[in-house]
């Protein structure tokens, strides 16, 4: 009950027009789902974990298109798999499906991060990071009240130094 709307108040005369939103609690709804976590260690050096979540939320309210504004993706998996190849060398391989976001037009997508990591002291350690391997980009979210602008989530490689003492 009393979840947040946005109610359009009326148009506004002048050039240009505008249409005023209000903030309220005009909302309500019913939230239900599951999550479903395993881990599986194949032998002393390596370890899959795997994790699934279903939501489904049912809204309603006063208000433009009040669904969009709470969209959510209905399922969503991650599968990783991490395997220290050697004392001191490891690889983290990170796969990931994010459902539609049907409310705010936005497509589904599978991804993947990868984690090359070298312990090269006891207390020094190294990686190189590639997030987003599999596209240049993907939208993760849009805003059809044109609030914020269209979130665009790039590849990218990155280094990390840790000291740990």
């Amino acid at each position: 009950d009393d979840l947040q709307s946005v109610v359009p108040v009326g148009p506004i005369g002048g050039f240009p027009p505008t249409l005023p939103l209000q903030f309220g609690n005009n909302g309500s709804g019913n939230a239900y789902g599951f999550e479903l976590h395993g881990q599986l260690e194949v032998t002393e050096a390596w370890r899959l974990d795997a994790w699934y979540a279903f939501l489904k939320l049912d809204l309603n309210g006063t208000g433009s298109d009040f669904t969009t504004q709470h969209d959510s993706p209905i399922n969503t998996a991650f599968l990783m798999s991490a395997w220290n190849i050697t004392p001191k060398t490891e690889i983290d391989v990170i796969s990931r499906y994010v459902d539609s976001l049907a409310g705010s037009n936005v497509p589904r997508y599978i991804n993947l991060d990868l984690r090359l990591g070298y312990k090269a002291t006891d207390n020094l350690y190294l990686s190189v990071l590639g997030q987003n391997m599999l596209d240049a980009h993907h939208a993760e979210f849009r805003d059809q009240n044109n609030f914020t602008a269209a979130s665009q989530v790039r590849r990218g490689v990155f280094g990390q130094l840790e000291y740990r003492y």
